[in-house]
């Protein structure tokens, strides 16, 4: 919920990107971490612990033991269910180096990159203890967040946006 609002905010703030794709784009980045938990829960529960020892993140421990990264598993399914390109781009892209972004038309990608890191800034994180991939400096500065204190500014703004979209889902289990 915390990548969505943010998502959602960042897109909120440029012409070229959609608040609403955005926000369901936030909604679904992790999707192949679900498909993957509820399939190999053992395995799922391994990589996590790797990740955390070696300090690398996530998506790489994958990448070496499976050939593929949870952001492939969802980018796949979101070709199967005939989602937009942009949107399978940018699950695709969600943690990856950012080269893949930085030529990429649609801004939703290094919205979606940018907004997974900053709600885990704002201790909003879905593996905690496992490093996450940075967006690229070229990617910040598209977003308009290379500034440090424009993006301290972003982040108390949006914090409590997070922390209401977090405490409305919790509020539904």
């Amino acid at each position: 919920a915390a990548t969505s609002c943010a998502a959602k905010v960042l897109a909120e703030t440029r012409r070229d990107a959609d608040p609403d794709e955005a926000f369901v784009a936030g909604l679904l980045h992790d999707i192949g971490k679900v498909v993957l938990w509820s399939t190999a829960p053992d395995f799922f529960r391994s990589a996590v612990h790797l990740s955390q020892e070696r300090h690398i993140p996530f998506g790489k421990i994958l990448q070496e033991t499976l050939g593929f990264r949870d952001e492939d598993i969802g980018a796949e399914l979101a070709l199967r269910w005939n989602f937009p390109p942009n949107l399978r781009e940018a699950i695709r892209c969600r943690e990856h180096s950012v080269e893949s972004t930085t030529n990429n038309s649609s801004s939703l990608a290094p919205i979606l990159q940018a907004a997974n890191l900053l709600a885990c800034a704002c201790g909003y994180h879905d593996l905690p203890s496992t490093p996450l991939s940075a967006p690229s400096p070229e990617n910040w500065q598209r977003l308009g967040l290379n500034d440090h204190e424009h993006l301290r500014a972003w982040i108390h703004d949006s914090a409590p946006r997070m922390r209401l979209s977090c405490t409305f889902l919790e509020m539904l289990n």
